[in-house]
């Protein structure tokens, strides 16, 4: 490694473990964002490789999103998003099988809308006043919006 990448990595520690959770909650919307953006192309694409790296780079951040949840403080809103991530975290591998856009476009919306609703009422940012609803829009997934909001 030369110095020159080790003073980079390093920057870049410093710069996630040294940020507000917060932020880092929203950084971690961005890249499964991002992730499942390349993951729908590659689906498009054909492309395998594509497809599979960044399913899995989904899936690992939506599973620690998950592992960060406070069941016992959160309530309500944290068992909602204990189901929404439960489900994408049983879907979304299936896309490596399928290839079923579909299911990454559900996702895509989903994590959008979280990212929205976190940066609205955890960071105080944007548009405020209204409730944000998430509306599952398949039967197997109920029929009921669900009105999040966060407590921090």
């Amino acid at each position: 490694m030369t110095y020159g990448s080790a003073a980079s990595a390093y920057r870049k520690t410093e710069l996630v473990t040294s940020s507000d959770p917060k932020q880092l909650i929203l950084m971690l919307y961005d890249g499964a964002i991002r992730f499942l953006e390349q993951a729908r192309a590659g689906v498009l694409s054909g492309d395998i490789r594509r497809r599979g790296e960044n399913l899995s780079r989904v899936l690992a951040i939506i599973g620690e999103l998950n592992a960060c949840l406070n069941m016992d403080a959160g309530g309500e809103t944290a068992e909602f998003l204990r189901g929404l991530y439960m489900y994408m975290l049983t879907e979304l591998p299936k896309v490596s099988l399928d290839n079923n856009i579909e299911t990454v476009d559900k996702s895509m919306r989903y994590l959008k809308e979280l990212r929205k609703l976190w940066e609205q009422r955890v960071m105080g940012r944007g548009e405020s006043g209204s409730e944000a609803r998430v509306a599952p829009s398949s039967s197997s997934e109920g029929q009921r919006s669900q009105t999040l909001s966060f407590a921090v």
